[in-house]
């Protein structure tokens, strides 16, 4: 249970150093999902906002004994950190965007790293 514990943890840190890289913002969205000029960045948040609902869930459920969701989403952790830093250094973003993106990943991530502790 604290091995797993411990993994979901980890998964998120590292979701969220490889998908906010080196760029720092200080201004969060909350759970607001912004849109994107490009439809592949706007379904990227979509799938990222999932994903942190879908690691908060798995997180209480490993708490409470069942580990299930917890290797379901190990499974999906590569494909959303490879498009995040697509995203992020792929020229998708607009200048205007780019701002907008970092600030709705952080806001995620720290809603992860709230609900994990």
């Amino acid at each position: 249970m604290k091995n797993l514990s411990n993994t979901l943890r980890n998964l998120c840190l590292a979701l969220a150093l490889i998908a906010v890289g080196s760029f720092v913002t200080t201004r969060a969205l909350g759970d607001d999902i912004p849109t994107f000029s490009d439809p592949d960045v706007t379904g990227f948040v979509k799938s990222y906002a999932q994903f942190v609902d879908d690691i908060i869930d798995a997180y209480k459920a490993a708490k409470a004994g069942d580990n299930s969701k917890a290797t379901a989403l190990q499974a999906k952790a590569p494909e959303l950190q490879a498009k995040a830093a697509q995203i992020a250094s792929g020229g998708k973003l607009k200048t205007d965007e780019q701002s907008k993106y970092l600030a709705f990943v952080q806001a995620c991530n720290q809603k992860m790293l709230d609900a994990l502790k």
